[in-house]
């Protein structure tokens, strides 16, 4: 599951794709994908199947605020997807927003951020790796979904990127090539929409 189809990449270039070069669309849309995620340095464009867990040192942690690594957003905390905290291997409990019975309050779940977890009294420093976070990144394809849809442009920078990776058998050999005082590469050939929208990601 990819969060563009072929189908969206259709409608924006304007024309389909022949049938015998579908798996090859596919299998472009899968890389661009995941060549985004690198890029930006993010977990997982799309939802994950699974929760999955970080390990913090307490000791980082600027008093009462832990910020998550820049690589774990945007989080889900909702329905069935929610973040679990453990402090010295014993469960805390978690709340979005605010609460005055939480043992720790998570700032940024839902949305396109980078997410911090403030605790009353600051976070243990006992060891290295002893504050434990399992949740669940990503976007969901629906762009009209309640909780972090695929934003629009998001979408276009994944079909340029898609698009470009799919025609790259004519263009292999020339990476080489200055452009601008830089080498020809797949970020250059992006629209100017959409490399701004690749910086934003990465700086968020």
């Amino acid at each position: 599951m990819a969060l563009v189809e072929t189908s969206d990449i259709e409608s924006w270039v304007g024309r389909p794709v022949q049938p015998e070069r579908q798996d090859e669309l596919v299998s472009a849309i899968a890389f661009a994908q995941r060549w985004v995620e690198r890029s930006v340095g993010i977990r997982s464009l799309e939802k994950e199947a699974t929760a999955k867990t970080v390990y913090i040192d307490g000791c980082k942690a600027p008093g009462c605020f832990l910020h998550l690594p820049s690589v774990v957003r945007p989080v889900w905390h909702v329905g069935g997807d929610l973040m679990t905290v453990t402090e010295d291997g014993a469960s805390i409990t978690v709340a979005l927003g605010y609460s005055t019975s939480a043992g720790a309050v998570i700032i940024g779940a839902n949305e396109l951020r980078r997410v911090t977890l403030y605790r009353q009294g600051g976070w243990s420093t006992s060891l290295p790796q002893n504050i434990a976070v399992t949740c669940k990144v990503g976007f969901v394809a629906d762009v009209t979904a309640a909780v972090n849809p695929l934003p629009l442009d998001v979408k276009r920078l994944l079909c340029e990127s898609a698009w470009l990776m799919f025609n790259a058998a004519s263009r292999v050999g020339v990476g080489s090539v200055a452009k601008l005082g830089s080498s020809a590469d797949v970020t250059n050939d992006l629209s100017r929409s959409s490399q701004d929208t690749l910086s934003l990601l990465t700086g968020l």
